[in-house]
């Protein structure tokens, strides 16, 4: 199992945000513009899970605790990316919180 959390400030006024680490370890986020709207993070991993076969659980919310859709892909390079539509459910100025498990 990998899990932790992120946040990242004003990601509707800032494309490509960096993200601060707030729990866990072995991973690092680097953001990407998911075109429009979109925003997505690229998770990696210190250790990489193998096989891709698993479950990934989200909590994503805006600072102001609404919650905010997205949609994950996994990889044999990028080990999870998750891309969340910033243009509802979010205000400008607004942090958003990502928090994830993956299970294998």
């Amino acid at each position: 199992m990998r899990h932790g959390c992120f946040s990242v400030a004003d990601p509707l006024s800032n494309t490509l945000a960096p993200a601060t680490l707030i729990s866990g370890n072995g991973y690092s986020v680097n953001p990407a513009y998911g075109g429009g709207q979109t925003r997505s993070y690229l998770i990696f991993f210190d250790q990489p899970p193998g096989g891709l076969d698993s479950t990934v659980l989200l909590d994503i919310r805006s600072s102001s605790g609404r919650n905010m859709a997205a949609t994950v892909t996994r990889g044999t390079v990028i080990d999870l990316q998750v891309t969340v539509d910033v243009g509802t459910n979010i205000n400008s100025g607004e942090n958003l919180s990502v928090c994830f498990s993956l299970l294998r």
